[in-house]
């Protein structure tokens, strides 16, 4: 996350929206719910990133949506993949 924003210190990029989200699952997963307010709020910083990021042309769009209008995990995770080049997945 240092190296990214270093990179790009004025905005969220992809590299970042990706990091943030991974972070906040990673976060989510702790047995004891210790960091749920921080993965909450990046997992917010990362959607908003995702929403700017693809709404500016950037990266591309995943349309498969369940029943409710959510993405599974699988489709969650390629969305944001989709915003980084090849060689940082």
């Amino acid at each position: 996350m240092a190296i990214a924003q270093l990179r790009s210190p004025n905005r969220d990029d992809g590299v970042m929206a990706r990091i943030m989200w991974k972070t906040s699952k990673v976060m989510e997963d702790d047995t004891y719910g210790t960091y749920a307010k921080q993965a909450e709020e990046l997992r917010i910083r990362a959607e908003v990133a995702q929403k700017v990021l693809t709404g500016s042309g950037e990266g591309g769009v995943i349309i498969a949506i369940d029943e409710k209008g959510n993405l599974d995990a699988g489709e969650e995770e390629d969305s944001y993949d989709a915003l980084v080049p090849a060689y940082f997945r």
